[in-house]
């Protein structure tokens, strides 16, 4: 297992040979940083036919992946084999061996650089108090990287810096009302947060407010159902009706509601219970 700063540190000196897992909840932080390796060893595109190998699926070829890694870059020093979207929570005894064998075979290759892209819910990295299986087999053999939901307090700090690039100023509460209507998710949020710099780029304001937010930021089915289940503490009928309509409307999948409500209803009995 490595975290996000030693990855950021080996990009930057280059020490990137070996087999790297991207996994966990949060899919832009594990696209953004294999984009950020792919930069660092692709140093010419118009070379990335030859020196960047790419698969994807379920199921690994790696009699496919040891030919990759055996050939050698064209006119480069490093190559990058990379494999898209396998499912490694049901990959069987045999291939868990290969995974062991390719991983060793890749450290007599200083030149080739694995990586998975592993989709949430495609490999079990443990609760971070208790190993996984896969975990404890392979976290001496392979460079594992479990990208984690980040906290509203990462997400405003990230949101702030993005608009700071732009040169739009904000304040804690209107960021956290993006958060609140658009989720958590990071994709979803820099493409609200792009739309919100562009609009006060165009109309010549240094600031986004509530009002824009509010103006323009595309509610989730996350936000949806935390007007709803607020209003039913609140016991605000009108409220609760205003709510569900709105995701009738929108056709929010009803066992995304009752879903959120039990978590919304579990915590405040677990509060009391305290």
């Amino acid at each position: 297992m490595i975290d996000v700063n030693e990855l950021k540190s080996r990009i930057k000196s280059g020490d990137l040979c070996g087999t790297f897992i991207f996994a966990g909840e949060e899919d832009y932080l594990k696209k953004h940083y294999l984009g950020q390796m792919r930069k660092s060893i692709i140093e010419d595109d118009t070379l990335a036919a030859f020196n960047h190998s790419l698969f994807e699926g379920a199921d690994i070829d790696f009699a496919a992946i040891r030919d990759a890694v055996k050939s050698p870059p064209v006119f480069a020093e490093r190559k990058l084999i990379e494999w898209r979207y396998p499912n490694l929570e049901k990959i069987k005894e045999s291939d868990l061996a290969l995974l062991e064998e390719t991983a060793e075979l890749v450290k007599e290759y200083p030149y080739a650089t694995l990586a998975f892209l592993v989709s949430d819910g495609d490999v079990d990295l443990g609760t971070g108090k208790k190993e996984s299986k896969f975990e404890r087999r392979f976290k001496d053999k392979l460079n594992i990287l479990n990208f984690r939901k980040s906290t509203d307090s990462q997400l405003t700090a990230w949101l702030k810096r993005h608009l700071d690039s732009y040169g739009i100023a904000s304040d804690q509460d209107t960021l956290s009302e993006i958060i609140f209507r658009a989720g958590h998710s990071m994709s979803v949020l820099k493409s609200e947060i792009d739309k919100l710099a562009f609009l006060a780029l165009s109309r010549g304001e240094s600031r986004i407010t509530k009002e824009s937010v509010l103006e323009i930021t595309s509610t989730t089915p996350e936000a949806d159902t935390f007007a709803l289940s607020n209003a039913l503490l609140e016991r605000n009928k009108q409220g609760a009706f205003h709510a569900l309509c709105e995701m009738k409307s929108r056709r929010i999948d009803p066992l995304i509601i009752i879903g959120m409500l039990e978590k919304a209803y579990s915590e405040l009995v677990n509060v009391i219970h305290l």
